[in-house]
């Protein structure tokens, strides 16, 4: 079960690497990660819902960019 956290986190962790942090449900739904794991983390406040299905992962702040991100990803 510890194996398949740190997996799960890596996932999370490589697509929000790639937009200022910024992460779609749908993103993650492709890569693997389970509508439950998803809703486990943002349950924890690792995930920071932004707009529907579109998530900020672990941090509170979001810098301009991010925040641009997040917009357009929830438009699709």
């Amino acid at each position: 079960m510890d194996y398949k956290v740190r997996t799960v986190e890596r996932i999370i962790a490589r697509l929000a690497s790639r937009a200022y942090g910024i992460v779609t449900q749908q993103e993650m739904l492709r890569a693997g990660v389970s509508r439950t794991e998803i809703q486990r983390r943002v349950e924890k406040g690792l995930l920071i819902p932004i707009h529907r299905g579109v998530y900020r992962v672990g941090h509170a702040a979001p810098s301009v960019d991010a925040s641009f991100i997040a917009a357009v990803k929830a438009c699709g």
